[in-house]
Parts: C-alpha cells; sequence; structure tokens
C-alpha cells in the first residue's frame, strides 16, 4: 500500500517515462497490491529496462484525464501496466456534481513519438448538471444547447481520444457522447407548447447531431427525430 506521491519517488526513471509524468501531473490518492513485472539488462554500465507489465488497484484517488475537463474524485478502480499502454477501469467516483457510474483511461502508444488516450466515463446526474459538465468538453455547445430547458434525470457517455500534447488543437480532439434523458420536462418547445414525460437519446460525434424521443403534449402522445450536421462553421 502506498500513496501515489511515493510511488513516483521510486519509480525508475527510464521506465516509461510518458507514463511517469502523466501520472505527476494528473493522479493523486491512494494504490494498494501494487505489482510490476519487468526484465532489467545491465550493458556496459547502463541498466535497461524491458517488457514491464504491472496492475494495482486505487482507492480515493483523483485522475485529471483531461485538461479542460473537471477532474474525475474519490474513484475507486483498477490500473493495470502494458509493453506500451496503461489502463485505468474507474469503478466508481464523482465529478462536480455527477456520479460516475463507471469509465476506462487508455494511456497507449507509449513507445512512440506521439502517445494517445482514449477516455470513456459513463455520467449520470441532474440535467442542468450534466449541460453545465458538457460546457467543460470540447464538444460544440451548439450541439446541445436546447438541453438548457429539459428538466430531468440524465446519463451521458462520454467518448475522447486525443494525442496527449501539451498545446493540443480543439481539431486534433475526436469526440462522441450519447445522451440520455428518462421522464424529463421540456418547456416551450414551441410557443407556451411544453411536452412532459419526456424521453430522448442523442447521438453527438465531430461531424453530426442525430436524436430522437417521445413525450405528451395535452394527453396526445409525439415522437420526433431529426439530425443535424456541421459543413464547416456552418449547422
Amino acid at each position: 500500500k502506498i500513496n501515489v506521491s511515493d510511488l513516483l519517488d521510486v519509480w525508475p526513471k527510464n521506465i516509461k517515462p510518458s507514463v511517469y509524468w502523466w501520472m505527476k501531473e494528473n493522479s493523486k490518492g491512494n494504490i494498494t497490491n501494487f505489482f510490476l513485472s519487468l526484465n532489467i539488462f545491465n550493458e556496459e554500465r547502463n541498466i535497461s529496462f524491458d517488457n514491464p507489465s504491472g496492475r494495482f488497484d486505487f482507492d480515493n484517488t483523483d485522475i485529471r484525464y483531461m485538461e479542460s475537463m473537471p477532474s474525475v474524485k474519490q474513484i475507486n478502480g483498477e490500473a493495470k501496466i502494458f509493453q506500451d499502454k496503461i489502463n485505468f477501469s474507474i469503478f466508481s467516483g464523482k465529478s462536480e456534481d455527477l456520479s460516475i457510474e463507471h469509465g476506462n483511461v487508455d494511456l497507449f502508444d507509449l513507445d512512440t513519438d506521439f502517445e494517445k488516450a482514449k477516455i470513456f466515463i459513463k455520467i449520470n446526474g441532474e440535467n442542468t448538471d450534466i449541460v453545465n459538465y458538457l460546457n467543460y468538453s470540447p464538444i460544440n455547445k451548439k450541439n446541445y444547447g436546447k438541453l438548457k430547458k429539459i428538466d430531468g434525470q440524465s446519463t451521458v457517455e462520454l467518448d475522447l481520444r486525443f494525442p496527449l500534447l501539451l498545446d493540443l488543437p480543439a481539431e486534433k480532439i475526436q469526440y462522441k457522447s450519447i445522451v440520455t434523458i428518462e421522464n424529463g420536462f421540456f418547456s416551450k418547445i414551441f410557443n407556451e407548447l411544453n411536452i412532459s414525460d419526456f424521453n430522448l437519446r442523442i447521438n453527438i460525434d465531430n461531424s453530426s447531431v442525430t436524436y430522437n424521443g417521445q413525450g405528451e403534449i395535452y394527453k396526445s402522445k409525439v415522437k420526433f427525430s431529426g439530425k443535424q450536421i456541421t459543413k464547416g462553421d456552418k449547422l
């Protein structure tokens, strides 16, 4: 059992330096059941390490998975270290006022000059808190602006992929998101009309938004679907 900062104090500097620096800048908390296996070679008084693998559990841990996004806190989960990647499996946690149901953070291509990250998290919370959270993300705000009019519980599956660059341009981030709202209330969708018992599913990516849903207006069932396409800067 060890604290992340204490682990990094004894981390061999020439083993996966990209993992070392990422953990140093983006993680803190407690580690248990840490295990590391590697081959050690002594060539002309220079020690080199090969084929590292390992794992550890973590609890009450914070991870900042992307510079612009809020940290995920009070995390419980496990991590696995491979030759060219490290995987963090998140079993539970919190971010802002939202609950993290589960998630994965993959850092891969660690043996190349362009390390990459792949993030997936599933979030639950009040819709207003979900919208506030998405405001931190690289997703175009125009793609979910009307969600502000909806009251109810939401679930978001957020999928991000990007290279680990210090000055990361937004266009380098690939994103996908699924937003699901159940038993909500959509106010003033047209004039003074509201939709009650409102259910909605939105699929968002870099180029388009598709959606379908249903609800009630004056006790009449209504269903709708549509697609929004981005071409250049135009919707």
